[in-house]
């Protein structure tokens, strides 16, 4: 009976494992997806956390931004905060009110389960994320100028 547990569980760890390092791979072209798990969609909790394990912030914000989607990542709790803008600078503010904000799902000063590990991470995350999409957005040149959603 152990046996079987056993194996269940390893299979199950295999699955997962086979899951999450192929998730951007195309069977039909064999070449990797390079769009952003994140660009202009609802994503789940546990979206968030497979995102921050395995792409640095950085290359999220890059691939996000070549998607299209400009907005800086909005973290709940006490308040919201947008990690890494800062609210007394206008710079900051223009670039925040012209690209809009997303809120991290699952978010909340209130969060447990899977959302207090969420919490956790994401912070300095979405800190790094922010400053990156703020880099992009400054640094653009008009003839290769990404369209914002």
């Amino acid at each position: 009976m152990n046996d079987i547990r056993e194996m269940r569980l390893f299979i199950a760890i295999a699955m997962v494992l086979l899951c999450a390092s192929c998730r951007n791979y195309d069977a039909n072209s064999g070449i990797m997806d390079t769009s952003s798990p994140i660009a202009n969609r609802t994503v789940s909790v546990s979206e968030w956390l497979q995102a921050i394990d395995n792409l640095p912030p950085e290359e999220l914000a890059n691939l996000t931004f070549k998607d299209g989607d400009c907005r800086f990542l909005v973290v709940l709790g006490y308040a919201a905060t947008c990690p890494g803008m800062n609210p007394d600078n206008k710079g900051d503010i223009e670039l925040n009110s012209k690209h809009g904000r997303r809120i991290v799902e699952g978010t909340s000063d209130f969060a447990g389960g899977e959302e207090r590990l969420l919490m956790r991470k994401i912070y300095p995350y979405a800190r790094k994320y922010n400053i990156r999409m703020k880099e992009l957005l400054l640094n653009q040149t008009p003839p290769h100028k990404v369209e914002c959603q």
